[in-house]
């Protein structure tokens, strides 16, 4: 029987960079980000995004421009229902399928961001939230993909806040240092989670 573990927080907290050290340490992953990159382009949902949000979402390559969907998506609530109303019913199916598929795995960890926000914490064994202070974070996000904080903030009001997702983890993974440090973390933790593994 499986442990299966959630990874959730905050934009460029480094939960995705911590899930994958997870794994590193054999852990298996579901990845929330890949699985939605995957189901928006599926012609029925690229057809509910195209016609909620136009049809100038696609880019030359008859993909789904993500960055153009997503300042049009996070600009207010009514807007981002709609994108959780195109995508996430299909998202989810496939998430928890791939969870499925894991089941003869010691320890699964799923990459999400939207857990809590789905109410799908009971279905964890074990939460982890990594967190980051937000001048860290908007350093990351600015700097390596580019966001402003404009789209930052956005981004961030859509989702449950810091506060309430510390307040429903079983581990809080404070992620303001480099890599070394959270790998450090992530052993610990891989460490604590295989002494939960049934029988022993």
């Amino acid at each position: 029987m499986s442990v299966l573990v959630g990874i959730t927080g905050g934009m460029g907290a480094g939960k995705s960079t911590f899930a994958a050290m997870l794994c590193q340490q054999g852990a298996r992953l579901v990845d929330a980000d890949r699985i939605g990159h995957e189901v928006i382009e599926r012609p029925e949902v690229k057809a509910a995004l195209a016609a909620a949000f136009g049809d100038d979402i696609e880019n030359s390559d008859g993909e789904i421009d993500r960055r153009k969907l997503g300042k049009r998506a996070f600009q207010n609530r009514s807007s981002l229902h709609e994108l959780n109303a195109a995508v996430a019913p299909a998202l989810r199916r496939e998430l928890w399928r791939q969870v499925s598929e894991g089941v003869d795995s010691d320890i699964v960890v799923v990459d999400a961001a939207l857990i809590l926000e789905w109410g799908e914490r009971e279905q964890f064994d074990f939460l982890v939230v990594v967190v980051a202070d937000d001048a860290v974070t908007q350093a990351r996000l600015g700097g390596q993909k580019g966001y402003s904080e404009a789209e930052i903030r956005q981004r961030m009001e859509g989702q449950v806040s810091v506060a309430d997702k510390i307040a429903q983890a079983d581990l809080v993974v404070e992620n303001n240092s480099d890599r070394a440090a959270l790998k450090g973390t992530a052993e610990e933790v891989w460490n604590s989670l295989s002494r939960k593994l049934p029988g022993r």
